[in-house]
């Protein structure tokens, strides 16, 4: 209800006033939301963002969704929006982000040691980019 209201009453969708743009992850057969992929810190000056993505249910993993919609965010990003150049912040634990970037050909660029505590550990979090060639 509240993100009803609040695309609503939003600029939802105005990537330039929000600097950020986040798009839902749906299965074609019934449209069921399954997750979100976003593009956040939108720089149109430098022109860079930040992308996200997360499947809700651990069940649904695995199956190429994430991968279609990073690859369409991709072209996105690059021919409509015309960025240079996106990045992704992955805790380093996280191996099936860190595996569905690189197959995208983000690269680790460096890696922020301690950067989140979780469970009374530090984790360290790792920087990808994807530069447009």
């Amino acid at each position: 209800f509240a993100l009803k209201n609040y695309l609503e009453g939003s600029l939802a969708g105005d990537i330039y006033a929000l600097k950020e743009l986040r798009l839902v992850i749906c299965r074609n057969e019934d449209n069921q939301p399954l997750g979100f992929i976003d593009l956040f810190d939108f720089d149109p000056k430098n022109k860079r963002a930040g992308v996200a993505i997360v499947i809700e249910n651990k069940q649904n993993r695995g199956q190429g969704l994430g991968s279609e919609a990073l690859e369409l965010l991709i072209d996105y990003a690059f021919s409509v929006i015309d960025l240079h150049q996106l990045y992704a912040n992955i805790l380093s634990d996280n191996t099936a982000s860190i595996s569905l970037f690189q197959k995208y050909e983000f690269k680790q660029v460096g890696v922020k040691r301690d950067w989140h505590f979780e469970n009374g550990n530090f984790k360290d979090e790792i920087l990808f980019q994807l530069i447009k060639k």
